[in-house]
């Protein structure tokens, strides 16, 4: 960006941070859209806020400004004055039609037309963007009955000076009580202008008044006095001991606090957080820890930024690695590239790396049950730093106070697209020089049909099954000698399966998954049953007003149980199938 400001002689001038007083228009602008945006959400679906900033913008960008002359953004730009007879109230109910088109066999007898929502516009008067809740979508749409009988008309917009007095319209006292919600009886009043000269009744002789700076709406003034008849209109109570109060405790639900109980001290998520907190000193040692491993493997050499070169944006990323019994182990802090600033073709090519199935574990852990082995666990410190780059990539470091320098990777990085694939090939190259190879129906399981030995790799996760022998120690030695590996000893805990081993058997079990699970879901004290479903249960799919308030709830709790299912639990498959198919509209 910066080389093409220089080329148009562009001189880019930046806002010092945190200092929002330097963009006081924009400032000043987003905060207007996003109060029209709250007021135009009041009665929809918080799910359609994009549609309501674009509307924003859109009625915004049609409004008189002030600094350019009393016209508006529109006009400005078109050389014309916009359209404003099709605009009307945002989540204006309406009933859009279906064409014969649509039409399917057999629903002759149906309705023709179907509920929708006014949520924008085209760049077109007479084409409007219409939300259909009971097919949740946005379509454009021309073919609109509207519900409403008038609409409010738009007064015309005069700009006077702060020294002229405006006299607005009073509108004549309704001849029929007024409706409980004068809002909704205005809508249905046709508005006539007539300029006159704004007087003061004498019922509202108590009211302090108006203050003449600030003159009133025609609108908000009808809105007032329908308001004031509805007042007078009611005896005032005299109130003697105060508004009554319940004396019962209200608490939230319990699922309120679901997120908040599930991780009591979150990891941090960006490098400021980390050094600003409570463990920072920690996270600094973490952080010295890869920086060490960077430099050791000759992963990067710091250059100048290079004119004309895409520049990979990176992060930290904090984690605590804990143990099977949920202890803390250690803190780790990795440099991660922001993969999706690489460009395809420059940056990378081959991207796909295999990771071991779950199938392929249980197969390999009967094995081991049946031979009574005990599988060892290694993990492999600061794998995809092992993998040799193809291309030449520069990186742009997190943390790091001088603009003009970047890194130059001489080895691959966590988060760029090929890291796993060159990591996972140097790995499959080193254990084909010891005799393994890949099996057909896994590539990551990697077997020596010689010495009866396995090997099986998930991203730097690494479990060698055998029997203990001489050339297991061999092995091991070889590995730590090629990597800088760890030995964890015992398999206990591997993608999330727990391993129990007792003389006789082997135990693969997904408690401490589950229990996180029950605990997410606020179902730590259910009852258990003999059986997923009860025998002969009929479900039927739900309708638009029989669904649950938030479906994604029962959508997560069906996602869960489905990773259940492919680690230890195949016997619940059916059931979980059986229950998705009602995820769309699920029902109390």
């Amino acid at each position: 960006m910066l080389t093409l400001f220089q080329k148009h002689g562009i001189l880019h001038d930046r806002s010092p941070p945190y200092s929002h007083e330097s963009n006081g228009v924009a400032e000043r602008y987003n905060r207007t859209i996003v109060t029209s945006l709250r007021s135009m959400l009041n009665s929809l679906t918080l799910k359609l806020w994009a549609e309501a900033v674009a509307t924003a913008v859109y009625l915004r960008n049609r409004l008189p400004n002030r600094s350019i002359g009393n016209s508006t953004p529109y006009e400005s730009l078109y050389k014309q004055k916009p359209l404003i007879h099709h605009v009307r109230p945002y989540g204006t109910k309406c009933f859009v039609h279906i064409p014969e088109e649509a039409h399917k066999a057999g629903t002759k007898l149906l309705p023709r037309a179907i509920e929708g929502y006014l949520v924008g516009y085209t760049s077109s008067d007479k084409i409007y963007r219409i939300y259909i809740p009971s097919q949740h979508k946005i379509s454009e749409i021309r073919q609109i009955h509207w519900t409403n009988k008038t609409i409010i008309p738009l007064a015309p917009i005069h700009m006077e000076s702060s020294a002229q007095k405006e006299s607005f319209a009073t509108v004549p006292p309704l001849s029929h009580p007024p409706a409980t919600n004068p809002t909704d009886k205005l809508l249905d009043q046709d508005y006539t202008s007539t300029t006159t000269t704004t007087t003061t009744s004498k019922e509202f002789s108590h009211l302090p008044p108006p203050i003449p700076d600030r003159p009133t709406s025609p609108s908000s003034q009808l809105l007032r006095e329908q308001q004031q008849q509805q007042l007078d209109v009611t005896e005032p109570i005299p109130d003697t001991k105060g508004p009554r109060r319940s004396g019962r405790i209200t608490r939230p639900p319990a699922h309120f606090g679901r997120n908040a109980e599930e991780i009591p001290d979150e990891d941090p998520t960006t490098y400021r957080q980390a050094i600003n907190s409570s463990r920072r000193d920690q996270w600094t040692s973490a952080i010295d820890d890869e920086i060490t491993a960077l430099k050791k493997n000759n992963t990067f050499e710091v250059v100048n930024k290079p004119i004309g070169r895409n520049i990979i944006d990176s992060k930290w990323v904090f984690k605590t690695k804990k143990s099977a019994n949920g202890t803390l182990e250690r803190y780790r802090a990795r440099a991660v590239a922001k993969e999706y600033s690489q460009v395809p073709g420059f940056d990378f090519e081959d991207t796909f790396a295999p990771v071991i199935r779950y199938e392929s574990l249980r197969f390999i852990h009967a094995i081991c049950a049946t031979y009574k082995w005990r599988p060892r666990q290694f993990d492999v410190k600061s794998a995809c730093l092992y993998g040799e780059f193809k291309e030449e990539v520069y990186m742009r470091p997190s943390g790091f106070s001088d603009e003009d320098k970047v890194w130059k990777l001489n080895r691959c990085l966590y988060g760029l697209k090929q890291s796993a694939n060159e990591w996972y090939a140097l790995f499959a190259r080193f254990l084909t020089t010891k005799g393994f190879t890949a099996s057909t129906f896994d590539p990551c399981m990697f077997v020596h049909a010689k010495h009866d030995c396995y090997i099986s790799l998930y991203v730097d996760d690494i479990a060698i099954y055998s029997a203990h022998n001489p050339y297991l120690k061999s092995l091991i030695k070889d590995l730590k000698t090629a990597f800088e590996i760890t030995d964890l000893g015992e398999a206990s805990f591997l993608l999330g399966l727990h391993f129990t081993y007792t003389p006789d058997r082997l135990r693969l079990t997904q408690e401490r998954y589950i229990d996180t699970v029950l605990k997410r879901f606020d179902m730590e004290n259910a009852r258990t049953v003999s059986t997923p479903l009860p025998k002969g249960i009929q479900l039927k799919s739900g309708t638009e007003d029989e669904r649950i308030p938030d479906p994604s709830i029962y959508q997560s709790i069906i996602g869960s149980l489905m990773y259940v299912t492919t680690g230890t639990r195949p016997d619940l498959s059916y059931t979980i199938s059986f229950l998705s198919q009602f995820s769309a509209c699920p029902t109390e």
